[in-house]
């Protein structure tokens, strides 16, 4: 789309808003706009102000979907930024996915109507984008939890307790749902965004592998674990804490730690995997997604901070 500038006195230059764009936001004269500068280009969305004005609401038929399916469908409409949703969900054996959802990830949301076909989620929240800094940083912090009690609860044979844990990596989907959500909705510098989706998006899945390492201890009734595994799993969660350190107090210099203690954590799994008995040989591949995960958060974070 071209526009040609304008000049409104001896040095303001001027252009016009695409009509189609300004109504669909519900913009009008007076309102404000938020101009973000990035080297030779701008970006231009409306204010949080006038967001509040026109909530995005969307109807969709979810009848015909599986329970995984709707899952992944109301965590992307979350995710994407809508206040309201009205859901088509025909059987009622539907309902329960939906309640589950509504709880498990969207904060701040209510189900507002429900009838024999159709519910309506909706937000009775007000985001604040200041959120975004304290919703991360709790986010790595029930994260860097969940890796130490699992640690501590199979180095000291507490395998029964460590169904406590289980509810820390929904409490991390929560905190992670949200910060997609104000990513998505602009609340979050344009700069850095894609590299704050990326951290975000893989904070999630680093949660996710230990809570299957916890799914797969109890679903084959593991007891006792070898030496060697719980040398792993200790370097692997101090692995994490070192990322953590790194991304709130950066240092560069922090992410040749970060890049060798990940490469010698790789090392020793592979070496251990050919001996290892075969259920531990599941726990030790999660360590490893785990290890290349967060790794995977390094060139992310350098590039929010140089």
């Amino acid at each position: 789309m071209i526009r040609k500038i304008a000049k409104i006195g001896p040095s303001t230059l001027m252009i016009s808003l695409p009509a189609a764009w300004a109504k669909k936001n519900n913009l009008s004269k007076g309102d404000e706009i938020n101009i973000e500068e990035s080297e030779n280009s701008i970006q231009i969305t409306p204010s949080s102000e006038t967001k509040a004005k026109t909530p995005m609401r969307i109807s969709i038929d979810i009848s015909a979907l599986n329970t995984r399916a709707i899952k992944w469908v109301l965590s992307s409409l979350h995710k994407k930024g809508y206040e309201e949703i009205e859901l088509i969900y025909g059987s009622k054996d539907n309902l329960p996915v939906i309640h589950q959802v509504v709880s498990d990830l969207f904060l701040g949301f209510v189900i507002s109507k429900q009838t024999d076909k159709l519910c309506i989620l909706k937000s009775v929240s007000v985001e604040n984008p200041e959120e975004f800094d304290t919703v991360l940083r709790r986010a790595f912090l029930v994260t860097l939890s969940m890796a130490e009690s699992t640690y501590e609860f199979m180095k000291e044979d507490k395998i029964s307790e460590l169904k406590s844990i289980v509810i820390t990596e929904r409490t991390n989907n929560q905190l992670t749902n949200f910060c997609e959500r104000l990513i998505n909705k602009n609340y979050v510098s344009n700069k850095n965004i894609s590299f704050n989706y990326t951290i975000v998006w893989n904070l999630e899945k680093v949660c996710d592998n230990y809570k299957y390492i916890i799914d797969h201890i109890e679903a084959t009734e593991m007891k006792k674990f070898s030496k060697n595994l719980l040398s792993i799993f200790k370097s692997s969660n101090e692995h994490l804490r070192e990322y953590y350190e790194a991304y709130y107090s950066f240092d560069v210099n922090r992410f040749n730690k970060i890049a060798d203690m990940g490469k010698k954590i790789i090392a020793e799994i592979k070496s251990n995997m050919s001996e290892a008995p075969p259920n531990e040989r599941i726990i030790l591949a999660y360590l490893m997604m785990l290890t290349y995960q967060i790794m995977d958060f390094s060139a992310s974070t350098v590039a929010i901070n140089l």
